[in-house]
Parts: structure tokens; sequence; C-alpha cells
């Protein structure tokens, strides 16, 4: 049994021992978050260049132009990043053109009157009515204050978001397709309504895109190529020709070798001419295509060596007497 002076002295041991835990150390980690600024940043400086592409981007074309179903990666120009913005405007090469086909890029850094950025934000009618960018039934026309920025970033060079200026790209020619149509008249009349689009899937053999043309004996062709250059335009494009042969990989001794033709419009070339007994019936003839742009010592050709064999018998033809009859 403990006596009463016994139970008073452990009870003061006790509360002494109890106060001197509550006193103890804290020695839990340091968020590292304390210390972090969660304030609005209201009265923050905005240190961006007002007529950079970045803060082009961020105040003018990703909330007014890249909408959803508009500019928004659905088509070009892709206007969802600042990097996406620059890419597909700054000497990227024009889908419509204005009735005079007189632009070729979206933007020529320090030239307004050639870019078609500047125009389309700041005319109502370019190829057709209400083609003002943002277009009267998507939103409003942007402020004279936003036309000035842009305008600004593009005399000043358009550059990119590092300060850099582009450079006028120069690569050879691109030929994308070639077309085989049927007809003696005028390219220019047939174009949009041809006779007979012999190229067409459904008239190669085997009715596979990888199959050889079936023409016809004695018949007139059209054979339209399509081309493009990224800094030449179409009607200055030299040392076109047309090259034929049996053999899918030599051209160095053609069978035929034809030189084109300019349309009206001066924006597309072809060949028109009459089969004759230069190609013999039942055989593949293969076709070549030679472009310069007058930049490059040696001439682009397609197919290449290298191209997929479907590809050269997709640039092909196959005569048949009787086929078109």
């Amino acid at each position: 049994m403990y006596t009463l002076n016994t139970m008073r002295y452990l009870i003061v041991l006790f509360f002494i021992a109890s106060l001197m835990g509550c006193n103890k150390e804290d020695d839990s980690p340091t968020n590292p978050f304390d210390s972090v600024d969660y304030s609005d940043g209201v009265n923050s400086v905005d240190t961006l260049d007002p007529n950079g592409i970045v803060s082009i981007h961020r105040d003018i074309i990703l909330p007014k132009c890249s909408t959803p179903g508009c500019h928004d990666g659905t088509f070009e120009p892709d206007f969802r990043t600042v990097m996406s913005s620059y890419s597909t405007l700054v000497y990227h090469p024009i889908i419509k053109n204005d009735p005079d086909t007189q632009f070729m890029f979206r933007v020529v850094p320090f030239d307004t009157t050639m870019s078609v950025l500047q125009k389309r934000l700041n005319w109502k009618t370019f190829a057709n009515t209400n083609d003002r960018m943002p277009q009267d039934n998507i939103g409003t026309a942007l402020p004279k204050e936003d036309l000035d920025r842009v305008s600004n970033w593009i005399l000043n060079g358009a550059p990119d978001p590092d300060g850099n200026v582009a450079i006028l790209p120069n690569q050879e020619p691109k030929i994308t397709s070639l077309w085989i149509i049927e007809g003696a008249s005028d390219v220019n009349t047939i174009w949009n309504n041809p006779i007979n689009r012999l190229s067409s899937t459904e008239n190669r053999v085997g009715s596979a895109w990888y199959g050889s043309s079936i023409l016809d004996t004695a018949m007139w062709l059209f054979i339209i190529p399509g081309v493009e250059d990224d800094s030449t335009a179409i009607d200055d494009l030299v040392d076109m020709e047309l090259r034929f042969s049996y053999d899918k990989d030599d051209f160095s001794n053609p069978l035929k070798t034809l030189t084109p033709l300019l349309t009206y419009n001066k924006d597309n070339w072809y060949f028109n001419f009459k089969l004759d007994n230069t190609f013999n019936t039942e055989t593949v003839v293969y076709t070549k295509l030679y472009v310069n742009d007058g930049d490059h010592s040696d001439d682009t050709h397609y197919p290449r060596l290298d191209s997929h064999e479907g590809i050269k018998l997709n640039w092909s033809f196959i005569i048949i007497k009787g086929s078109q009859q």
C-alpha cells in the first residue's frame, strides 16, 4: 500500500512528465510548398512582346481563331499551339488563292502585301464573299488593335518564339500524281468535265490503284501531272518532260519524250498527244516525269528508283485494242 505522501509524490511526477511531453520540439519535415506565392498575379507584369507570336497566339489566335470545329486542328492553319500556328503560317503554301492568284504563302516575313493572312483578316471578299476571318457566321472581325499587332509581327520579319526570322525554303519540286484523260479538245474545257478519266481505279488492270491504266489504240490523251514547289511558281518551272519506257527503272533511252503545255490560267502543265505505233499493244508502258525549279543542278524525277513497285505501275499504262469501245 502506498502512503498518502507517496501518492502525492507520484501525482506530481506524472504532472511534470505530461508538461514536458507537451513542450516536445516538433521535428517533422519542412513543407517545401509553404513558401509558394499562391496569389492571383493581378499585379504581375506581362513581359511578352505584344507584337510577338507568343503573345499574339495567347491573346488573339487561340481565343478567337482556334475555336471548336475551326482552326483547332480540324484543318489548316493549325492554331492549337504557338509552334503549330507558326509552322502552318510562315512560308507555308496556301490552299485557297484570290482570283488573281497573286499569293504563294500564308505569311511572308517583312511583307504584309504578299501575306494571305493579312488579307484574310482585313478583307471581307477574298476568293468568295464572306471570306474575312473570322467569318461573320462564326465570330466578329478583329479590332484594329489586334490587326495592328499581327501586321507588326509580319513587318518585323514574323520571327519565331525565339526571335529567329525564317529563311525562304527552297526544296525540290514535289511531284504528286498523274492523270490520264481521253480527249483532243481544249484541256481547259475538259479539266472539270473530263470525257473519260482513264487513270481512275475502275479503268486499271485488276481495278486496283497499283494497276496499269487501260488505253485503246489511236486515242487522243491529256496527261496531267500534279506538281508543286515551295518557292517557284508553277509557270516558272523548267525542263519538264515526260518519258516512256518498257523498263520501269531505265529511262535513259526512252520510247518517246514529250514536252508540256501550260493551261491558260498558268496553274497546271499538261501533255497532249495521240497514241501511235511507238507503243506495242498488250505491253506495260512506264512513265516518268522530269522537272526543275531552276534552283537545283539536277532535275527532280518521279517515280524514283526507290519508289514502291505499286507506284511505278500506277504511273504506267497498257494498250488493249477495243478496250474503250
